[in-house]
């Protein structure tokens, strides 16, 4: 006999009602394993599409969002705004975040002040590393000490040049479409990127997202010391961000999007309602396939 949560509630996991559609995940768990990093996914509510009620909370946990089981039912005539939120490097262009270190480390005042900072850079690429496979935002962190000294005014100077250098011409062809499809339903778009913010604002004006939430430098007396502001923008951290920022600005986590290439952005993904990959790397693309999540290839577009 199945049991019930409450009056017209089925219990899931004892088989389909008749007539009633089929249940499905409305929530997941994120843990992660204290040396690989791993992500791993548990169901924690469930759902019988088109019958709000029909819901049952798994293990007495909350949701992922920190809601009850009730929020996590389908709402009719909701009136808030969702959002779809972007990765950006792998996701909408094929660089990543060193390409534009390289170009300001290359493009310094004089030619020994570019050798002299590369040098550096060079000096500290072992530990990067070990830092990008182990943890992303340690990465990230060392990555942009590499800006320690530069000017403020000098990073906003060669901005535009830096995005038509080493990012305009590797946006996905396919990525302006996603953006735009991304915002039916009066969506607001936004990239969620480890690169920095002045580079990814380009971007974003260039795709038509709607705002940015990118890693900032910590500015002294107009210039970078070589330290990000928190927070750090990388890895599981990026779901926290996303939680705050739906939070303040209003938007119903079951009714956003996320969208992301890699397997270490699966907290991320796992915070809306509606996570997809897009170039997904291996461990993503499986993923994605057995919990029906929607997957894009932009690389394959002609």
């Amino acid at each position: 006999m199945a049991r019930d949560l409450r009056p017209g509630c089925t219990d899931p996991t004892r088989g389909p009602m008749v007539g009633v559609p089929a249940w499905r995940p409305t929530a997941y768990s994120v843990a992660f394993f204290p040396y690989s990093g791993r992500p791993a996914l548990r169901p924690l509510g469930w759902c019988a599409p088109g019958a709000p009620g029909r819901c049952r909370l798994l293990h007495n946990q909350p949701t992922g969002c920190g809601r009850s089981v009730d929020s996590v039912c389908p709402i009719r005539n909701r009136t808030t705004v969702a959002a779809s939120y972007f990765d950006v490097d792998g996701t909408l262009v094929s660089t990543n975040v060193v390409h534009p270190t390289l170009f300001y480390l290359l493009n310094q005042g004089t030619p020994v002040s570019s050798l002299r900072s590369l040098g550096r850079a060079l000096l500290r690429a072992p530990a990067m590393a070990m830092a990008e496979i182990a943890d992303r935002r340690l990465f990230n962190e060392l990555l942009y000490e590499a800006y320690a000294g530069m000017s403020e005014d000098r990073l906003l100077v060669l901005a535009d040049e830096a995005f038509d250098n080493v990012m305009r011409p590797y946006v996905f062809k396919g990525a302006r479409t996603l953006v735009q499809r991304a915002r039916e339903g009066d969506r607001k778009v936004v990239f969620i990127s480890g690169a920095l913010d002045f580079i990814v604002e380009r971007l974003a004006d260039h795709l038509g997202a709607d705002e940015v939430i990118a890693n900032r430098l910590e500015m002294k007396n107009g210039v970078a010391t070589g330290k990000l502001l928190k927070p750090v923008v990388a890895g599981p951290e990026k779901a926290r961000i996303i939680r705050d920022h739906a939070r303040r600005q209003g938007h119903d986590l079951d009714d956003c999007y996320a969208f992301s290439d890699s397997y270490s952005d699966v907290p991320m993904l796992s915070v809306v309602g509606h996570p997809a990959a897009v170039n997904p790397d291996t461990r993503l693309s499986v993923l994605a396939k057995s919990y029906s999540w929607p997957s894009f290839d932009l690389t394959r577009n002609p």
